[in-house]
């Protein structure tokens, strides 16, 4: 039974400190918006320490001070004072956090006074009434002090924890962590946050800790290495990147991804929507596989007026979770409490103590995967690193059957509105899966079926008897095949630097010419240099699925078809090297070795790669190097390995499969013309096209 929450008596201050005047002649500006944002908080930390509000006069000189100018002047938005803002009461609490642990006690009382005391400190902050569009994309609303004490309080945070803030925005949650972690902090904390300014803002304010920038909706696939025994997390409760439209159960993504990284013993504290609720349908859906499962121990709604001075009255929800041990026969999940003291006195005596953390095999001391090693080769002489042989099971060319032209669109594929449920409309594969989530299309694609395909990939049978490919995924597989297939019409010759395509018309004379193109030093190539005899370039085949249709494992499966066919080297072109790791999960979740998927990063420019097969995986950044000390360029040596040889007949024989991943990174690739004249080609464009020009046949 919840009492009547007292009134707070006035806490004690920390030692005065001298406030120097906010007028004072700006120091030296900083070069970035997390710089002036930490600077600014700086600035705001001795009015915090005096006890004073951090009104609008107050924020508007700090942020003016700090980044060389005006909001008046679009230096920055009234958004950005309330993160320094935030930020300043971080820097209080890691300077003053432990003398008021120390003041409040280790008593029964002492939560209750250290909320009290926060309870004041947060009274400083200003109301946020200004929003921005950032914030409404990423849904930034920072947790409260005091709920985050109370978050703190439930997860009982123990020395030798590693804990992990998904959704870290100006570190609430994480100072929190911090100050239970003591001296163990560092090391022990990690960070993650999507937005850029807020991912620099706490590099600067927690500098020990590990700050990485993912979409925490997945994770446990971007920081697979990583081991948490507790997570504190306040997620977005319904948008996602690049999703436009609002998405319910968005905040059910991110508590499950972040709570399948523990280990048995491990508690997961989260403040979610109030429409996250442990044990309804879509919570079933989303836990139900866990093993060891998740244990809801305490669940309480919490009324939307606690966040009241960030800007909103939804209502919200904090869980904790328990991975493991046995089910608890009562969870408490009373009526919405008022604000964090009586959400305090709902868990004291609630929320169980937490079990041992069991140790995973092949992690550390505290839980964490060692580093996956690099990749080496083992040399004897000159001779290559040889593989461990790949036990695909038996293998054999996919079967399905051609729906007859003129069917029409699948059944239950009719459109509805603007979307229809995507069905295949030319094939059907015989005992495929449906994919794991629902598919639609425009209905106007719905209404066009595809031409009747005759490729038949060659794939392991256990892919589509364990079902790791979807029927969507092995449409893909098919169509892509069927379009690799065939070659442009038109012959080609191409000129020694791979800049230069020229058209052969039909009486076998050179007509057509390409225009020239400048090289590096804004020269153009030279008409009369050698060209390659007539060459036939092979078709590509773009993938256009939108997220969630696993566009990963399509393009691991259209690779191991080339892979079983004998062409064992292949290309993996990303736009950063960070999706190294997801690259390995879609090409081991189909059968292949993590150690196939080879970075190129780890092979010295002007070096043989020395390896006889695998997926060479190398960032567009990376292809665009140029030669440099006398040592070709990493274009070079990628050609060089793919054709096995320099030889121009060698590249025009190699077959294997070049992936554009992320292909917008090579947007701009022949230039353009704009009001202020011409646009030079991007340097990553170049690269890409001089690479599919030397190997036209990939």
């Amino acid at each position: 039974m919840l009492d009547a929450h007292p009134a707070p008596p006035a806490p004690a201050r920390p030692p005065a400190v001298p406030v120097s005047p906010i007028s004072e002649p700006a120091p030296p500006q900083p070069t970035s918006a997390p710089a002036a944002l930490l600077a600014a908080a700086r600035t705001l930390l001795p009015v915090l320490e005096a006890g004073r509000a951090l009104d609008a006069r107050t924020l508007r000189e700090a942020m003016t001070s700090a980044f060389g100018a005006s909001d008046a002047d679009g230096a920055w938005l009234w958004k950005d004072s309330y993160e320094a803002a935030e930020a300043a009461l971080v820097l209080f609490l890691q300077r003053y956090g432990r003398a008021m642990r120390r003041e409040a006690g280790a008593g029964p009382g002492g939560p209750a006074a250290m909320l009290r005391m926060l309870e004041t400190l947060a009274a400083l902050e200003p109301s946020q009434t200004r929003r921005s569009e950032e914030q409404l994309k990423y849904q930034q609303f920072s947790t409260p002090l005091p709920l985050a004490y109370a978050a703190l309080q439930a997860a009982m945070i123990r020395p030798g924890d590693v804990v992990l803030e998904p959704s870290a925005g100006t570190g609430m949650l994480a100072v929190m962590a911090q100050l239970a972690l003591g001296d163990g902090a560092a090391g022990a904390l990690h960070l993650n946050e999507i937005a850029a300014v807020r991912a620099g803002l706490l590099a600067g304010l927690f500098p020990g800790s590990t700050v990485t920038r993912h979409n925490a909706e997945s994770i446990r696939d971007r920081l697979p290495e990583l081991r948490p025994t507790v997570v504190l997390m306040n997620p977005p409760f319904s948008v996602s990147p690049g999703v436009e439209r609002i998405r319910h159960h968005v905040d059910l993504h991110h508590l499950r991804s972040a709570f399948s990284m523990l280990p048995p013993g491990g508690r997961l504290v989260a403040l979610s929507s109030s429409h996250c609720v442990p044990g309804d349908a879509a919570w079933q859906d989303a836990f139900a596989s866990l093993d060891p499962p998740a244990h809801a121990v305490f669940t309480a709604p919490i009324d939307g007026r606690a966040y009241a001075r960030r800007g909103t009255t939804f209502d919200t929800r904090l869980t904790v979770l328990d991975r493991g041990g046995e089910k608890p026969a009562r969870v408490y999940a009373g009526r919405p409490v008022r604000d964090a003291g009586h959400l305090l006195q709902a868990l004291t005596g609630t929320v169980p103590a937490r079990r041992p953390i069991e140790p995973v095999p092949g992690t550390d001391l505290f839980g964490r995967a060692p580093a996956p090693k690099p990749i080496r080769a083992k040399r004897t002489g000159t001779a290559a690193h040889r593989p461990e042989p790949h036990d695909w099971g038996p293998v054999a060319e996919l079967a399905y059957e051609v729906v007859p032209a003129g069917g029409g669109p699948a059944k239950g594929a009719q459109p509805s509105g603007p979307y229809a449920r995507w069905r295949a409309s030319s094939i059907h594969v015989p005992g495929a899966v449906e994919h794991p989530t629902p598919l639609v299309q425009s209905g106007a694609m719905a209404a066009v079926p595809h031409p009747m395909p005759s490729y038949r990939p060659v794939l392991p049978q256990k892919v589509l008897a364990e079902g790791l490919l979807s029927d969507a995924q092995l449409e893909s597989a098919i169509l892509a095949g069927q379009a690799h297939e065939r070659h442009l019409a038109a012959e080609y010759r191409i000129g020694a630097g791979w800049e230069t395509v020229r058209r052969v018309d039909v009486e076998g004379d050179d007509g057509n010419d390409a225009a020239p193109e400048p090289d590096d030093d804004g020269k153009t190539v030279d008409p009369d240099e050698p060209l390659s005899e007539p060459v036939r370039f092979r078709r590509g085949w773009m993938l256009g699925d939108g997220t969630g249709c696993g566009k990963g494992r399509q393009v691991a499966a259209i690779v191991l078809d080339q892979w079983l066919r004998g062409r064992k080297r292949a290309l993996w072109l990303s736009q950063s090297d960070k999706l190294l790791e997801d690259a390995r999960r879609d090409w081991c979740a189909i059968g292949g070795h993590a150690d196939d998927v080879i970075p190129l990063g780890k092979v010295r420019q002007g070096a043989d790669i020395p390896h006889a097969e695998g997926i060479l995986f190398a960032t567009y950044a990376t292809l665009r190097s140029p030669a440099r000390q006398g040592k070709p360029s990493r274009l070079d040596q990628l050609v060089t390995w793919l054709a096995n040889g320099e030889d121009h007949e060698q590249r025009h024989a190699y077959q294997g499969v070049i992936v554009f991943d992320e292909a917008h990174a090579m947007a701009n690739a022949a230039g353009s013309k704009g009001s202020r004249g011409e646009v030079r080609p991007s340097q990553q464009g170049r690269a890409g096209l001089r690479l599919q020009n030397a190997l036209p046949d990939a």
